[in-house]
């Protein structure tokens, strides 16, 4: 997945900057991160959800940005991978196998589940939303083999190079065919991971708050009104904005986000 990446363009906050910062910011180089926004966009082609997709996170990105002074953002239309992961199911979506092969040379094979639905069956989900999306029954999975590796190392770098792959699909149309969009209506997930200075001494509700409150907020543009009021009102949709805020206490653990990915 292409990854665009921005600098923060606050020229001068070095010098004003605390040691709080300057620690955060010394830890995210060590991911080539310092400093740096981050917005990584659906790889699917060029179209209406495509700039749906861009619009969004462009939007989100202008509202965060500097109101948050933010060390590091990265913005993640995840409408694909959660659109998987409603119609496998959390068994299905969670799937991971890696076994040795007991006969002949040592390998390791490497499987997981994958759509592959019938036409009766995407003709009847190109016509759902989010509410009435079901999930699917066995005919319309399988389970697919990945590949066989000479190492456990090599396997596990392919199951995990194969989950991503399959979070950037288009269900509808499969890894092979990459020649349309997901429905308009179904770009709704997007993830947002905020670094910030100003989270210090804050609980992670409040930073959610404060989050949430810079999107509900964002004024419409009157030169562009109806995408504008479009955008916020997609913020407004419970569980579409998947937010992990954090301080450099919290950047070494584990952070709770709004939405889990289980049920």
């Amino acid at each position: 997945m292409a990854l665009t990446r921005r600098a923060s363009g606050r020229p001068g906050a070095d010098s004003d900057a605390s040691p709080y910062l300057h620690e955060l910011r010394r830890r995210l180089s060590s991911f080539g991160s310092s400093q740096k926004t981050r917005r990584r966009l659906t790889t699917q082609p060029a179209g209406p959800a495509a700039e749906k997709s861009s619009a969004i996170c462009s939007s989100m990105q202008l509202t965060l940005e500097e109101p948050l002074a933010t060390v590091h953002l990265e913005i993640t239309d995840v409408s694909c991978a959660r659109l998987q992961y409603r119609l496998l199911g959390t068994k299905r979506y969670w799937y991971r196998s890696v076994k040795q092969e007991k006969q002949g040379k040592i390998r390791w094979e490497v499987k997981m589940y994958q759509i592959c639905c019938r036409k009766s069956t995407v003709d009847a989900l190109l016509k759902c939303t989010w509410h009435t999306m079901p999930r699917l029954t066995s005919e319309d999975v399988t389970i697919k083999s990945v590949g066989f590796f000479d190492t456990e190392k090599a396997a596990m770098t392919a199951l995990d190079a194969a989950a991503k792959a399959r979070d950037v699909t288009n269900p509808f149309t499969g890894l092979s065919v990459r020649k349309s969009e997901i429905p308009l209506q179904l770009i709704k997930y997007f993830q947002v991971v905020v670094v910030s200075d100003r989270f210090q001494r804050m609980t992670q509700n409040e930073r959610l708050e404060l989050i949430y409150r810079l999107l509900l907020e964002t004024a419409p543009n009157p030169a562009n009104a109806q995408d504008d009021m479009d955008t916020k009102l997609a913020y407004q949709q419970p569980g579409i904005v998947e937010i992990v805020g954090m301080s450099l206490d919290s950047m070494c653990k584990n952070v709770d986000s709004v939405e889990s990915w289980t049920k």
